[in-house]
């Protein structure tokens, strides 16, 4: 799965992508033969007036089509990554058990948001 990851007005971007790495890789591990890419996007909301409000955006795309994305939100930029791959783990995990269903799409284009 091609994995992109971009980081907004976040400290230690560095840091943050190796988390997005890991958290998404194990988070959708066992989807890894079905998806073929992911664009993640963690900013900082607030800016330079500083305050908790770290977003993370992600969209998973199936090896067949469609497209699957969640968002959440917090303090810290690695909460708000855990958050918003949990999320989009259970969203795919719902999509791949109706796609079971003939009449259901494939990865039917859902979103979970958190924010």
């Amino acid at each position: 799965m091609r994995l992109n990851i971009r980081c907004r007005g976040v400290e230690d971007p560095a840091g943050v992508r190796e988390h997005v790495r890991k958290r998404l890789g194990f988070a959708l591990a066992r989807f890894e033969g079905r998806l073929s890419s992911a664009d993640v996007v963690v900013t900082d909301e607030n800016g330079p007036k500083g305050g908790p409000a770290m977003r993370c955006d992600i969209a998973v795309r199936g090896d067949r089509g469609g497209e699957i994305r969640a968002t959440d939100g917090a303090a810290d930029p690695l909460e708000a990554v855990d958050l918003a791959a949990g999320r989009v783990a259970r969203a795919v995990a719902r999509a791949m058990e109706r796609s079971r269903d003939p009449y259901a799409g494939p990865l039917g284009g859902r979103s979970a948001s958190g924010v």
